[in-house]
């Protein structure tokens, strides 16, 4: 009857339905608890479809999404985050996040959780290790939720930036080569931008007598041309 009932409710069991039965205040009280029986289902069933659509969210994210506690401790990895990493979920969930950080960076590691602590957020760079050995780096922006006030967490949102950083460098050498290959070379080389000087090599300052870069920068182009050649110039630029 209606203890069994009762009781059903208090276990969580919601599926069964509530007969009303006996007096009419016992049926009274059997209809209000079937009232409640159902809107506690439908709270529990939407619950359900929320996590749902929280965790399809987070496993199809392209971003590295990763939970910790206070004291660096991971709880949560996305399908993205252990990818880039390497690892299966398994194998990261329940380690301190100080363990996969590069080992020149962990002497960092307290002064990020005194920040976080303090302001409720922190971003920059991070160096990560690879299962394999190799340094990653991302970009993170953490905040620190307090949904429980017991044991609040951070939640972490990043993006491998690794290539980024690597064609960046790449692009930074390349330039410097290419400088050094212009600057050296034994041929005169002016490059001008808006009819203004804006670079000349040695040789070039040789030639044209100058003896400091800066004498011949942001001159007019056509001042370094001979006036009996400058109609032939401007015809051919």
């Amino acid at each position: 009857g209606l203890q069994i009932s009762t009781e059903r409710i208090a276990k969580g069991e919601l599926e069964s339905k509530i007969e009303p039965s006996g007096s009419d205040e016992i049926g009274d009280l059997a209809d209000s608890m079937e009232y409640m029986r159902r809107s506690l289902l439908k709270s529990q069933q939407s619950l359900l479809e929320s996590e749902r659509r929280y965790r399809e969210l987070v496993e199809t994210s392209r971003a590295l999404l990763v939970t910790h506690d206070l004291e660096g401790k991971i709880l949560m990895v996305n399908r993205e985050a252990c990818m880039a990493l390497g690892y299966s979920p398994e194998e990261v969930i329940g380690q301190n996040i100080k363990e996969i950080m590069a080992e020149s960076v962990r002497h960092l590691f307290p002064e990020y959780l005194r920040e976080i602590k303090e302001k409720g957020k922190a971003s920059g760079l991070i160096s990560l290790l690879h299962r394999a050995g190799e340094k990653e780096v991302w970009a993170y922006h953490n905040t620190l939720i307090h949904d429980n006030p017991a044991s609040p967490i951070i939640c972490s949102t990043g993006f491998d930036i690794t290539q980024h950083i690597k064609l960046e460098k790449a692009l930074k050498e390349s330039e410097e080569r290419y400088r050094q290959i212009v600057e050296l070379s034994p041929m005169a080389i002016c490059i001008y931008q808006d009819d203004k000087v804006v670079f000349a090599n040695q040789a070039a300052l040789d030639l044209l007598k100058y003896e400091r870069p800066e004498e011949l920068l942001h001159k007019p182009m056509m001042d370094i041309i001979y006036p009996e050649d400058r109609d032939m110039v401007r015809q051919r630029i």
